[in-house]
């Protein structure tokens, strides 16, 4: 799974809960994929 779109979709201001309903992703999923991502961006910064 690519985090990019759920990164986009976080900045947009959705939810996980409508992220996760607008890809069909478990929010879950939705979840831990945007914390690996803020973490990334936290350790480049």
């Amino acid at each position: 799974m690519r985090s990019e779109p759920l990164v986009i979709s976080y900045l947009r201001g959705y939810s996980f809960t409508e992220t996760a309903a607008n890809t069909g992703i478990n929010p879950k999923r939705v979840d831990n994929a945007l914390q690996r991502a803020k973490k990334k961006i936290s350790q480049i910064s």
